[in-house]
This record gives structure tokens, sequence and C-alpha cells, in this order.
């Protein structure tokens, strides 16, 4: 009932931001003419995640049941898309937040008995989405007529759902929750550099940024979940 819960809310919070972004496209050229120099961008680039980034399964759980899991637990690759506002408050400084989905090919992960590691009691599919909220900074270093270095910096809301389907298998086997789909959230933050370019009609930006999608509210025992991005940004 618990967990029931805390999907539920986790679902409210992300069609409130649905709303809250539907909202500011709706109010985009008031907000623009309001404030002066506001930028709207879309982004589109590749996410590759730590390691420690999918863990759906409780370690203590498979141990305590004899079970481990033997599959790749390394998450290829994946590739991310979104939205993103910037608030110009100074030459070199400027104000940003932005909505950006990360997803990940699907992973395969094979659950076996430690007693016997020739009896397979299940094959999952585990598909992982990552739904970053952020707020943060671009601070420039160096200004040019048409290319700026900066450096950026942000805290996010990170909605983290892991969706499980068994390819092989029985579910009675497996532990209670090991075989659900999963809903969470952490407070993260990230760090990077980035270059724009401006050609008049638009402006362009490439990005590099390090992320850590748990770095406040993590449990004791829970992993730094950590991805990097490279994106690609068009503002007008």
């Amino acid at each position: 009932m618990k967990k029931h819960k805390n999907l539920v809310n986790n679902m409210n919070h992300i069609i409130l931001t649905l709303f809250l972004i539907l909202g500011i496209f709706a109010n985009y050229s008031d907000m623009r003419a309001a404030v002066g120099e506001l930028e709207l961008g879309f982004t589109i680039g590749a996410t590759i995640p730590s390691d420690k980034l999918s863990s759906f399964y409780d370690e203590n759980k498979l141990s305590k049941d004899n079970l481990t899991n033997v599959g790749n637990n390394i998450l290829a690759t994946g590739y991310n898309f979104g939205v993103k506002l910037n608030l110009p408050l100074s030459e070199s400084f400027e104000f940003y937040g932005s909505l950006m989905i990360n997803r990940f090919p699907e992973k395969e992960v094979i659950v076996i008995d430690n007693n016997d590691p020739d009896v397979v009691f299940a094959t999952l599919i585990e598909h992982n989405n990552l739904i970053p909220i952020e707020v943060g900074f671009n601070l420039n270093l160096i200004n040019g007529n048409f290319a700026t270095i900066y450096t950026v910096a942000n805290l996010s809301y990170n909605l983290l759902y892991q969706s499980i389907a068994i390819k092989t298998g029985s579910s009675q086997a497996l532990p209670a929750g090991l075989n659900e789909s999963n809903l969470d959230s952490r407070i993260g933050g990230g760090l990077g550099v980035g270059a724009k370019f401006d050609i008049k009609l638009v402006e362009l930006a490439l990005e590099a940024k390090f992320n850590r999608s748990n770095l406040i509210f993590k449990s004791d025992s829970e992993f730094n979940k950590d991805y990097y991005t490279f994106n690609f940004f068009v503002f007008f």
C-alpha cells in the first residue's frame, strides 16, 4: 500500500511538472516580452550511465533468498532530449531551468540459484528512464563575438522509472516485489562545461556534463548513481 501511495505521489509530480512546462510554452511570448532576453532551447544528446545507475533489485533480498543476478548490470549508452529556458542576468551569468528525459536500451537480468548455478529462476527484461528537472546557472568563462565558453552547475529533482518484465521463468520463484516496476525520486546535481555559438538567427550550444542523480536523501547502502550527458542545443 505504501509503495502504491509513493507511486501515485510521484506520478502526480510528473503530471504537475508537465502542466508547468505546457504553461511556460503557452505564455512564452508574454514572458519574453516582460523579461526581455529569455531564451527557449531544445536539445538532444547522448547519455552514458555508470555501472551503478541501474539497480532495481535489493542486493540484501537476493542474498537472503540465495539468488544471484548474473546478467550485465551496466546500462548501454542511451539518448536524451528536452527543453531548457535561459534567463540572462548579465553578460556573463544566466539562470536556467530544464526538463530532460533520458532513455536507455533494454537490459537483460538473469536470476540464478546460489546453491545450484545451473538453476535459472527467471530472465528479466529491464527498461530504465531517468527524468531530471533542473534549476541551475551558466557562468561564461570566455566571451567572444561568435563563440562563448561557459561552465554550468545545477540541482535536479530526478525521477528514475524502471519497468521490469519477465522474459522466461515464473514470478512465483522470485522474491516478492523483485519483478515489479519501480518509480523512485532523488535530489541530484551536475557540473559541466559548454560552448555557445551565435549565428544571428539562432544560438547553438554544445555541452558536456557530469551528473549525480542521488546526491541528497539516498539510503545508507545506496550506490552513487552517476551519468554523463553530451548535448546539442538550439536556442531561439
